[in-house]
């Protein structure tokens, strides 16, 4: 039997009829075992957007063993979701499972040390500390709303708002990433963008060659080589300007070199 269940005041503890209520910051999971250390009952309390999760790992364990389930659960429910082609977001089948295996240690009499380092949390609904932040912040390559959707740091209570965007500025000034691009794929849509701009654009450009130079965002440096056109710097950069913005969908700043 899988359920959710209301109630307070949960603790852990292990009594002679084999069952464990375990609390551990906004989830509390409950499993009652039979005479052969089979799980018959598991029970889960947890934030709304882990509800789905818990019910997907409380179909698997139903009826095993707890004997050897923490140690293998892990890799067999990653194994199971590729073989299916699901479609579930990493971090948060994450956390449901490290607390399911952390259950299942105490279940088994083993003390776990929690993997979420309480000193350098962010976000405690989540369970988000310093180093996982840092690993979403990578995967969504600094994009604040894919990041802040994929995990929902600050969709529950609302009180990591200070400390998420502290780690957000400090992620965003050492990071190579510019909206959602690392500096190799700018540099690559702005090639892209400056060679379609000549089918854009009404100006007569002629054989006017335009060349990216260097980025130091939002700064981008642009040599121009004029050859017959005598288009000058002022009609061409905004234009461009404009273009590029609209191409690129974030705010740029041309600086133009005539040769």
């Amino acid at each position: 039997m899988i359920q959710s269940f209301k109630e307070n005041n949960f603790y852990r503890y292990r009594d002679e009829d084999l069952i464990l209520s375990w609390n551990q910051n906004d989830v509390r999971l409950f499993y009652r075992l039979d005479s052969n250390n089979k799980i018959y009952t598991f029970r889960y309390d947890s934030p709304e957007n882990l509800h789905s999760y818990f019910e997907y790992l409380g179909t698997y364990i139903q009826d095993k063993n707890v004997d050897c389930l923490a140690e293998s659960l892990a890799h067999e429910i990653h194994a199971m979701i590729k073989k299916d082609n699901m479609e579930m977001n990493s971090l948060l089948i994450n956390s449901a499972l490290q607390c399911v295996k952390d259950s299942l240690f105490s279940l088994k009499g083993e003390l776990r040390i929690p993997t979420v380092d309480p000193k350098k949390i962010i976000c405690r609904c989540m369970r988000i500390d310093e180093a996982q932040f840092d690993l979403q912040f990578h995967h969504f390559k600094g994009v604040k709303k894919d990041l802040v959707l994929a995990t929902n740091m600050m969709m529950t209570c609302g009180g990591c708002k200070k400390e998420f965007q502290e780690a957000f500025d400090m992620h965003t000034d050492n990071s190579r990433f510019t909206n959602g691009m690392s500096i190799g794929e700018l540099y690559e849509s702005l090639d892209e963008s400056i060679t379609k701009f000549r089918e854009y654009t009404g100006l007569e450009l002629e054989d006017m060659e335009i060349r990216l130079s260097d980025v130091d965002f939002p700064l981008v440096k642009l040599e121009v080589t004029p050859g017959q056109s005598i288009i000058i710097e002022e009609v061409l950069r905004r234009p461009l300007t404009n273009y590029l913005c609209a191409e690129l969908k974030m705010i740029i700043e041309l600086e133009l070199t005539f040769l």
